[in-house]
């Protein structure tokens, strides 16, 4: 699979058609589900052996850099609330040392594969760096709304 970095333009196209789709790094049996909304906000939905625990609510902020002479995007998160998660090591347990940036971070640059690979499969994947784990990537796999 080779990777391109998505642009600002496509990247508001798959967050305005598409929801996230992810599972826990903490628990294999429970995922995430996030619908970003044409204002700028956006809902997280957790749910945890198929039964839903709760919705987490928040504001998004498309911000649009480059990098070099490649134009890139990042995403400025801000959660207004949180469904906690029982996982120490987990950004949504309020122990955790990631907790309290919750309220205002940024990800990104974001990757995908090449069109012609994108094609090919009913979802699209959006990857970026990883914030608590370096040198790893969090993939946000994107299906049609």
């Amino acid at each position: 699979m080779r990777l391109r970095l998505v642009d600002y333009d496509e990247l508001c196209t798959i967050l305005h058609t598409h929801i996230a789709k992810y599972v826990s790094q903490n628990n294999a049996f429970r995922h995430y589900i996030i619908r970003y909304n044409d204002d700028e906000t956006f809902e997280i939905t957790t749910y945890q052996d198929s039964l839903k625990l709760g919705t987490g609510h928040g504001t998004y902020h498309i911000l649009r850099t480059s990098e070099g002479d490649t134009p890139s995007c990042y995403i400025n998160i801000q959660y207004k609330t949180i469904v906690n998660s029982p996982h120490k090591t987990s950004p949504m347990n309020p122990d955790n040392a990631f907790y309290p940036k919750l309220k205002d971070y940024t990800i990104g640059p974001f990757y995908t594969w090449e069109s012609t690979e994108q094609q090919e499969s009913p979802w699209i994947p959006l990857l970026y760096p990883h914030l608590t784990r370096p040198g790893t990537f969090k993939i946000l796999n994107m299906y049609p709304k």
